[in-house]
């Protein structure tokens, strides 16, 4: 199945996006505890559509949205999302995920 970061969205295996100009392969090892700072993706840096792959160890990605009420500027409201990512797994992050949202593993003591 796959998952939206949206409150409610799930979507059958029937709906998925392709991405016919995939043309870099990057490979990070991160040693066990260590994770990846927040961020939010750059939309001129590659095309949309990154896949991530577990091999050794499961892991944990956070992502955060926040949002600031139009009324008072002051007040931010932040959704948070735990996505749990096993071993030899796969993860697509495209549109919000990358551009709206900030993504990071938590450095973690094992």
């Amino acid at each position: 199945n796959t998952m939206s970061l949206e409150e409610g969205e799930n979507t059958s295996n029937s709906h998925f996006q392709t991405y016919p100009n995939l043309n870099q392969l990057t490979v990070n090892e991160y040693n066990p505890g260590e994770g990846i700072g927040s961020h939010v993706d750059t939309v001129t840096a590659f095309g949309d559509g990154l896949l991530a792959i577990t091999l050794n160890g499961g892991i944990v990605m956070e992502f955060r949205k926040t949002t600031v009420d139009d009324d008072a500027a002051a007040d931010k409201n932040i959704t948070r999302k735990l996505v749990y990512l096993p071993p030899r797994s796969l993860a697509v992050l495209s549109g919000d995920a990358r551009y709206k949202y900030e993504h990071m593993i938590v450095s973690r003591m094992t």
